[in-house]
């Protein structure tokens, strides 16, 4: 459960980099992490290593477990596996050899959880 909490993060972390990079919001002009560093060339730990670690901190784990116990429990118990599997990032093939579906049916079940997702947010 705490791999796939990390892989969510770093995919929200990575997407919010790739929009910062788009053209109306900078086009990459933003300032980075080493605006943080002190200057010295001898610091062992620069830029965003200074302020956070490889794991998360338990209150930050227990929120996106918390989020994400609500996104998953509205759905039913073929949707949740469905979620679950993509969330790990299996492709659309591998999770239909696993649920035993077929590829249409496995991206129209994706479909309708984004959509319950959107509409119902926990």
């Amino acid at each position: 459960m705490r791999h796939l909490l990390v892989k969510i993060t770093e995919r929200k972390a990575y997407n919010q980099l790739r929009d910062q990079r788009r053209a109306k919001r900078g086009g990459g002009r933003l300032r980075g992490e080493s605006v943080l560093g002190s200057g010295e060339a001898s610091q062992e730990r620069a830029g965003m290593d200074q302020i956070i670690g490889n794991e998360p901190t338990p209150t930050f784990a227990a929120m996106l477990a918390e989020a994400l116990d609500g996104l998953l429990g509205g759905l039913t118990p073929e949707l949740k596996t469905i979620a679950l599997l993509k969330l790990e990032g299996h492709t659309n093939e591998e999770i239909a050899a696993k649920t035993g579906r077929s590829v249409p049916t496995v991206e129209r079940r994706l479909r309708l959880i984004r959509s319950t997702w959107q509409e119902d947010p926990p």
